[in-house]
């Protein structure tokens, strides 16, 4: 016989009126550290403490020792506080991110394979509004003939593949080093193809060839005219560092780009196939054009985004073991990983048999597994129904934002459930009030609507 019990301090609300600005950094950094980082670190100290991001993602790192050196030996001497995320040695030269610990926190650094280099996806999470935003850093094929332009197409369509199966509204770019020349380049136009949902938003309109003298303010590549330490040489003349948004960063969401905020540090628009550091530079000092110069054969892109939301927040207790949990708030990105960043099983969903899900849905149960008792803080706006749509039999559904007292529950059409509630605390536990970011089991003789009465 099953116990009765209600699940009391189980969950916390607080209503979040939040927002911050961050600044968001791409530095393709010329084969960090290879033989010469000693001679380097200082000129890149200088870009770090004349920038100050949030953010940065770095293209062209070779090692976790460049990682912890570039963190060490640049960043925290710079300025203070940054941490970096996991890093991930591949095939070539590898993506690294760096962030401010005061300002986020790391989720996760997915993998996208390509044949050549591999793409990153970094999820992190801005600590005062809880909104996640996905950073995608590539260094696509280099090279104008049309078999690079290819190779480029095919790193793309492996980025799509990812990013056209993201939820709906998610919040996204793509920055890095492409390799892009204009607007014709195949991988560019995929890039910005609107036939399915994940693409991406270039804020600059630039037609044809950008490798012209009428596109010398956007030139990324190269700030010197002579060789040393490697790489390339020629001076201004490329776009190939850039800033792509998801429509979400576009519209005024939870996240957003600010308007002209972009900015190609250290380019002046008076350095067409010269070095930056040619005296006078307009945007910066003559110093800072200097350490821009002797640092990468890449200048550093960045752009600045507004964090905000209102935000509910519900601290949901798990235990070691299995639990059966849902998701009580609409969260900006309803993804399992995002939501459960510390669960180590999939997540299973019931119908008429388990399915594992990545994505979760509100209103549902699921079956997950941590390690160790622990509480997870779910951030999200209400919901703004009360009813859970249930298929003849047993199903495993969710509250919203509030207990859930069962007397209350009614349902369409009436009298359908044929169960009490069951929920999971080690054992099957005959529950009296449903609790937010809990699941439970409930059977009903008929497909229908439960409606839950909130208790406020």
């Amino acid at each position: 016989m099953y116990r009765f019990i209600i699940f009391l301090s189980l969950l916390s609300t607080s209503l979040l009126f939040s927002q911050a600005q961050h600044k968001i950094m791409s530095y393709n950094l010329l084969n960090y550290p290879g033989n010469d980082s000693a001679i380097r670190n200082p000129y890149f100290s200088t870009v770090i403490q004349n920038t100050n991001p949030d953010i940065l993602v770095v293209q062209e790192m070779l090692s976790q020792s460049g990682m912890d050196g570039f963190l060490n030996n640049v960043l925290n001497l710079a300025s203070s506080g940054y941490a970096a995320g996991t890093f991930l040695d591949g095939p070539d030269t590898d993506n690294g991110i760096f962030y401010k610990t005061d300002s986020f926190t790391f989720v996760a650094n997915n993998i996208i394979i390509t044949d050549l280099r591999n793409i990153s996806e970094f999820i992190l999470k801005e600590n005062t509004t809880s909104d996640t935003i996905r950073i995608y850093s590539l260094h696509l094929k280099a090279g104008n003939t049309f078999s690079d332009e290819q190779q480029r197409l095919v790193e793309v369509n492996a980025l799509r593949s990812v990013t056209d199966n993201l939820p709906p509204n998610s919040n996204y770019i793509v920055c890095g080093d492409f390799n892009i020349y204009g607007s014709t380049d195949t991988s560019y136009q995929r890039l910005l193809d609107q036939s399915s949902s994940g693409y991406f938003i270039d804020i600059y309109n630039l037609t044809g060839a950008w490798n012209n003298q009428n596109y010398a303010i956007y030139h990324t590549q190269s700030p010197r005219v002579r060789s040393f330490g490697g790489g390339s040489t020629g001076g201004m003349d490329d776009r190939f560092d850039m800033i792509l948004f998801s429509p979400a960063i576009i519209s005024t969401g939870d996240i957003y780009y600010i308007p002209n905020s972009f900015v190609n540090y250290g380019n002046d628009g008076n350095h067409y196939n010269d070095s930056i550091n040619k005296p006078p530079n307009a945007v910066v000092s003559q110093q800072v054009a200097d350490a821009i110069h002797y640092s990468s054969d890449h200048i550093p892109v960045f752009a600045t985004f507004s964090f905000e939301q209102n935000n509910t927040q519900i601290s949901i207790n798990v235990n070691d073991g299995w639990n059966i949990v849902s998701v009580p708030l609409l969260a900006p990105d309803m993804s399992a990983s995002v939501l459960f960043p510390t669960a180590v099983s999939p997540f299973y969903s019931f119908t008429t048999s388990y399915v594992q899900v990545s994505t979760l849905e509100n209103g549902k149960g699921y079956w997950v597994k941590f390690n160790g008792n622990q509480s997870v803080t779910i951030s999200g706006q209400l919901i703004s129904t009360n009813s859970i749509n249930v298929n003849q039999g047993w199903s495993i559904i969710g509250p919203f934002n509030f207990q859930v007292p069962v007397p209350t529950i009614t349902t369409k059409p009436p009298n359908i459930i044929a169960s009490t509630f069951y929920g999971f605390l080690n054992i099957y536990i005959q529950a009296n009030t449903l609790q937010p970011g809990q699941g439970y089991w409930v059977k009903t003789n008929s497909s229908g609507t439960i409606n839950l009465n909130l208790l406020r």
